[in-house]
C-alpha cells in the first residue's frame, strides 16, 4: 500500500468531526507554503507549530465571558486522605543563595523524606497565597506560580515511594483542603515509573516523583486550543518553582521530560485528552 492509498484509507474511516480536526491541522501549514512559495515537506512539529498558534484557535472572548469559569483547583480524587502538618518549614535563604545552589541532581540518599519536606515543598512553590475578585467570584484563587489567564491548568500529583507516614501510592496535591494529599491508587509504583522513562534506574532511590500534569479544559474555556501552548509554559513556572523551593529546603530534585506519557497517565488515572503529563519531578533527601 503506497502512503497515498494509506492515508485515503485512513481520512475514509475518520467522522466529519474528526476530519476538520485534520483539516485544522493542515490548514495554516499550506496557507503558510502558498504564501511563502516553500514546497519543502510538511513535518509534523511545523504543522503542529502553526495550526496550535494560528489566530483561529483562540477562544472567542465573549463566548468565554458568557460560560461559567471552570474549576481552578482539582476535584477529580475523594477525600483527603494525608492532611499537611500546622506549620511547615521556611523558607530563610537569600533568593540569590537559592539561585547559585539550584540545580537538577539525582544523588538521592535513599532515605525518606518527611512529610514536613513533602508539604513544604507542595505548599511554597503551588500554594493558595490568597484570594482575589476574579471570574465572577469574590474569592478567586491565587497561587504562587503564575499561569495563562491565572487559571491555573497545572496539578500536581505525588507518587509515594518512601515518605514517612505516608503509604506507597499515588496522590492528588489539594490545597483547597488547607494543604493535604487525596488518595488515587495504593501500592508501591517505583518499577511502573521507572520503566516509563528510559535510563533513569536512578529514580528508585527518589522517596517521591512529583507528575506535573495539564488540565487543558481549564484554559481551553478561555484560549481554545492554544491552551495546549499555554499549559507547557505553565508547568514550566511550577517546576522552576519546585527547583528553587527544593534548593532551600535542602533536598534534590531533577526534572525528567523523556517518559512515556500514556504508561504515566495510566498510573494516575489520566485520560491524556483534556489531562496529560507534562513533567515528572523526583525528589529525595541529600547525600
Amino acid at each position: 500500500m503506497t502512503t497515498a492509498d494509506e492515508l485515503d484509507t485512513l481520512l475514509a474511516g475518520l467522522s466529519r468531526r474528526d476530519r476538520e480536526a485534520v483539516a485544522a491541522l493542515l490548514r495554516p501549514a499550506l496557507r503558510e507554503r502558498e504564501r511563502t512559495g516553500d514546497r519543502a515537506a510538511l513535518d509534523v512539529v511545523s504543522m503542529a507549530h502553526r495550526a496550535l498558534n494560528a489566530p483561529e484557535t483562540m477562544a472567542d472572548k465573549v463566548s468565554a465571558r458568557a460560560a461559567p469559569a471552570p474549576q481552578v483547583l482539582p476535584v477529580r480524587a475523594g477525600r483527603a486522605e494525608v492532611a499537611f502538618p500546622g506549620e511547615l518549614p521556611k523558607l530563610t535563604h537569600l533568593l540569590q543563595d537559592v539561585l547559585a545552589a539550584r540545580a537538577s541532581r539525582r544523588d538521592f540518599a535513599g532515605r525518606p523524606l518527611s512529610l514536613e519536606d513533602v508539604a513544604g515543598l507542595l505548599a511554597h512553590s503551588y500554594g493558595v497565597r490568597g484570594t482575589t475578585a476574579a471570574y465572577n467570584s469574590p474569592s478567586f484563587p491565587t497561587r504562587y506560580a503564575p499561569s495563562a489567564g491565572g487559571v491555573q491548568s497545572t496539578d500536581i500529583y505525588v507518587i509515594v515511594n518512601d515518605v514517612t507516614g505516608v503509604a506507597p501510592g499515588a496522590y492528588l496535591y489539594a490545597p483547597q483542603d488547607g494543604g493535604a494529599l487525596r488518595l488515587l491508587n495504593r501500592g508501591d509504583m517505583r518499577r511502573l515509573v521507572v520503566e516509563a522513562c528510559p535510563d533513569t534506574e536512578w529514580m528508585y532511590s527518589a522517596g517521591a516523583v512529583l507528575v506535573l500534569a495539564g488540565s487543558l479544559s481549564r484554559g481551553r474555556w478561555k484560549y481554545g486550543d492554544r491552551s495546549y501552548c499555554f499549559a507547557h509554559l505553565d508547568a514550566g513556572f511550577v517546576g522552576e518553582n519546585l527547583y528553587l523551593c527544593a534548593a532551600s529546603l535542602g533536598l534534590r530534585i531533577c526534572a525528567v521530560a523523556g517518559f512515556d506519557a500514556d504508561r504515566v497517565g495510566g498510573v494516575l488515572g489520566l485520560d491524556g485528552k483534556q489531562d496529560i503529563p507534562l513533567l515528572l519531578m523526583p525528589v529525595g533527601t541529600r547525600a
